[in-house]
């Protein structure tokens, strides 16, 4: 528990503090103790006690942890707080207004500090305050401080060949570190980006025989980050003996359901992608007979040897020449819906082989291109109160080269019905009309009136009538009403109404008065000192309409509001006569010792079983000397 040390001195200036301030509270010492007193002093406020620093976003943590202290009114820490403390995005500066404090954002305080170790923000701004709540206190904003973009830790390598000299090839490939191999020309640039800002290896393959490579092969290359390396490779070639030539492998298809490519195999080694219709070239073969083979798709044929032997000649170039007859592998699907019925919904949705669902009308049709040539499973899902007639899901055969057809005959039955609301009114003082409330739906209604509110979902609804004060409904105004799909539910509310009870009106308020009396008046005073003060008025009953209603009875007055002190001549309660239903009254009032007095006279009557009361406005009785 917190406790501060005050003197006797500095214990009556807070004091005179609070009740300057308003504080009411006392400051009492602890009972039981000597010498210097104490008193607990409660937490009133958070505050940043370790501001949060300049940051990198998400998932880099705001170092060094967040800190926020409960204290007390004059700044102090109270240790002996352990509740709950929340810290959220004060100021958003990011440039969208949408970013987003992680982390642990509520901790319980522990001896009155709350420690936030693991908060980050997604996104870069400047400007950045948090805000930190809890129950009871008040908040607390942080200063401003900034969320920037981490360094850059990768760069590009830019690798650049330059060929000279005679039977120069048409291009060699790339290989960086451990990554996959890219093609470059003999006098040409590719560039492998995002590397890891440091050292890579680069090394140049598919060097031919007769050429050299004037630079280290593999090259070590310094990536710097954020900005780009560069590998040169010079290359030296000159006319190799001709012992050596070309193999091109063409391929020429027909047929339908073409495959993207096929796979070419030369002498059982690497398999290289060749087209439909293209051609693929190996150069620099041993001028001598090699084995071509080529993979196609299962529906697809290879006119005449495969693989086969093709002589490469010295200087020169062999060709291997395929061509292929592909059939088709696939058809399509097309899923058709015809829907009967009533409160029928905006669609549905039907899905092949449990593959992605597609929206489909009551009446349409969807189309599924390039299905394999088998049976697939199609699955319609309809409302609630719609049947499929038929199997669902079903089996539908799809031809190869052809359509295969899903039909779909849908019934739907109503979900919605009506409600129709009456309302008969008898007796007096009629209103204008009232307010029905179905669920949560306002409708004017008349007082003898009819009206449907349709399309209302099957089921029990609420059913109110608002009615004017002075009429009731028979039966209570709140009904439950079930409403049948496809039917009509009725709700007939009875309303009998009555004239409100009169009002007692002052017509004629009481005015100020001026008392010209030497000393403090009364109702009997010698001759030496002044008369009471005269106060007269007039009071009407009156219907709801404002018009005097004939009766005649009794009112009595009696003094409300008395600031001054004064007394009503005649007793504390006086009575007039109500004739027509208007009294005239003249009534004397002693005016006390003070000099100037505030007052009010409050009238009562009892008209038709009723009590009706009224107070007139302020007014002031002033002694003059």
């Amino acid at each position: 528990m917190r406790t501060r040390t005050t003197s006797p001195a500095l214990r009556g200036l807070l004091a005179t503090v609070l009740f300057a301030t308003g504080c009411h509270e006392s400051v009492s010492p602890r009972r039981g103790r000597q010498g210097p007193e104490f008193w607990e002093v409660p937490a009133q406020a958070l505050a940043f006690t370790v501001q949060p620093n300049n940051s990198t976003p998400c998932p880099s943590t705001i170092a060094p942890p967040v800190e926020v202290t409960a204290v007390d009114n004059q700044g102090q820490a109270v240790p002996d707080f352990t509740g709950d403390v929340t810290i959220a995005i004060g100021h958003d500066a990011s440039a969208a207004g949408n970013a987003t404090l992680s982390g642990t954002k509520t901790v319980a305080a522990v001896n009155g500090v709350a420690r936030f170790g693991d908060l980050c923000i997604d996104q870069v701004g400047s400007g950045y305050m948090l805000q930190a709540t809890s129950p009871g206190l008040t908040d607390a904003t942080s200063t401003a401080f900034d969320i920037t973009a981490a360094p850059p830790t990768t760069g590009d390598l830019i690798v650049t060949t330059t060929t000279t000299g005679s039977n120069l090839p048409t291009g060699y490939t790339v290989a960086v570190d451990d990554r996959p191999t890219q093609a470059i020309g003999a006098n040409d640039h590719v560039t492998f980006s995002t590397l890891a800002a440091g050292d890579h290896s680069v090394t140049l393959v598919g060097v031919p025989s007769n050429c050299t490579v004037n630079e280290a092969n593999p090259q070590k290359v310094s990536v710097p980050a954020g900005g780009t390396g560069h590998a040169d490779f010079t290359i030296s070639c000159v006319a190799p003996p001709p012992t050596t030539g070309d193999l091109v492998v063409t391929t020429t298809t027909t047929g339908s359901n073409l495959p993207a490519g096929y796979t070419v195999m030369l002498d059982n080694g690497q398999p290289q992608g060749i087209g439909t219709t293209g051609n693929v070239t190996y150069p620099g073969l041993a001028a001598a007979d090699h084995m071509v083979a080529l993979s196609v798709a299962s529906n697809c044929t290879v006119s005449g040897t495969n693989p086969r032997t093709v002589t490469v000649p010295a200087g020169g170039t062999g060709h291997a020449d395929f061509t292929i007859d592909c059939a088709p592998t696939t058809g399509e699907l097309v899923v058709t819906t015809a829907t009967t019925g009533s409160n029928l919904p905006a669609g549905y949705t039907v899905m092949v082989d449990n593959g992605q669902p597609k929206t489909i009308g009551t009446t349409g049709n969807v189309t599924y291109p390039g299905l394999a040539a088998a049976d697939h499973m199609v699955a319609l899902s309809v409302a609630s109160n719609c049947t499929v007639s038929g199997a669902n899901p079903r089996t539908v055969t799809v031809p190869a080269g052809g359509t295969g057809h899903a039909d779909f005959t849908i019934d739907c039955a109503p979900t919605t019905g009506e409600l129709v609301v009456t309302t008969a009114t008898t007796g007096a003082n009629l209103p204008a009309g009232y307010t029905v409330t179905v669920d949560d739906r306002l409708q004017a209604i008349g007082i003898n009136d009819r009206m449907t509110f349709p399309a209302l979902a099957a089921g029990v609804h609420s059913v109110a009538l608002s009615v004017a004060s002075n009429c009731t409904v028979s039966g209570g105004s709140g009904r439950m009403v079930s409403v049948p799909a496809g039917g009509t539910a009725q709700v007939d509310f009875v309303i009998a109404c009555a004239a409100p009870p009169p009002t007692l009106v002052f017509t004629q308020q009481p005015n100020d008065a001026v008392s010209n009396v030497s000393l403090a008046g009364s109702c009997t005073l010698p001759s030496t000192r002044g008369l009471p003060t005269t106060v007269s008025g007039q009071l009407t009953l009156q219907d709801n309409l404002g018009q005097t209603v004939n009766f005649t009875g009794h009112v009595t007055i009696q003094l409300g509001q008395n600031t001054g002190g004064g007394t009503l001549c005649g007793g504390p309660t006086l009575t007039f006569n109500l004739q027509n239903g208007v009294a005239e009254f003249n009534l004397s009032i002693a005016q006390g010792a003070l000099e100037t007095g505030t007052y009010t006279l409050v009238a009562r009557a009892t008209v038709q079983s009723s009590s009706l009361s009224v107070e007139s406005v302020v007014f002031t009785i002033s002694l003059v000397t």
